[in-house]
């Protein structure tokens, strides 16, 4: 079969540390929300794709402006040299950000380094040392990412140190027993323990949340623990 030729060789020549396999498939093309592996049988792609193809596989419009702004700029660097298409993107995107502070844009290549970037930055701009960030959490692959995650496949890698990390506010498994209030649970143990004892808030730049919890496992928090966390940033001037 075409299908497990293609998975041995994905085992021979592919890095396992690149690998995160579900199941033994192997795909040749995509069109719409369907993608087809080497003999033919056909899946529907229910994840999008890891949520990049959420417009769909072989968009027509969108082949057709790819090839157009291809023809006519193919690359350009944006470190060095700017160009049409990547400034009135970033016009667009300071419109739709919601606030009525200076908005600019910075552009990265994946969440992992967009969350390195949180984790450089935050700090560096509140002159604190330390975050906050939930057990279960995945916030990317990059070190400064790895650090802010709380996920327990990334628990073997050594992270930096100036992130604590703190029970996520989880309805299904609660921490203190109770499945009542479990939110001010959490916020309670967050002020009166871990602020009081390893992590002063004046020490602490920000605090960083995955809202769902995807990889932690689909973990939907109470509709209150959002509100009450802002309300907590608020109050000790994090961000």
């Amino acid at each position: 079969m075409q299908n497990d030729k293609w998975l041995q060789k994905d085992d021979q020549y592919v890095a396992d540390s690149l690998k995160i396999r579900f199941y033994p498939v192997a795909i040749q093309e995509g069109k719409g929300s369907k993608v087809v592996d080497f003999d033919g049988r056909e899946f529907l792609d229910i994840s999008a794709g890891w949520a990049v193809a959420n417009i769909g596989y072989g968009n027509e419009k969108m082949a057709k402006r790819l090839k157009e702004q291809y023809e006519k700029l193919s690359f350009s660097s944006n470190i060095t040299i700017p160009d049409e298409q990547m400034i009135t993107l970033s016009k667009k995107l300071t419109e739709i950000v919601p606030g009525s502070f200076e908005k600019k844009v910075w552009y990265g290549m994946s969440g992992s380094d967009a969350n390195d970037c949180i984790a450089k930055l935050v700090p560096y701009s509140k002159k604190r040392p330390r975050m906050l960030s939930f057990m279960g959490a995945y916030h990317g692959q990059t070190m400064g990412s790895l650090s802010l995650s709380g996920h327990t496949a990334q628990a073997r890698f050594i992270s930096g140190a100036n992130v604590v990390k703190v029970p996520f506010s989880n309805p299904y498994r609660p921490l203190f027993g109770s499945g009542e209030n479990v939110t001010k649970q959490i916020i309670d143990f967050i002020e009166h323990e871990v602020f009081t004892t390893i992590c002063p808030p004046d020490d602490t730049a920000g605090i960083i949340v995955e809202a769902i919890q995807s990889d932690g496992g689909v973990i939907i928090p109470p509709d209150d623990f959002c509100q009450n966390l802002e309300s907590c940033v608020i109050v000790l001037e994090f961000i």
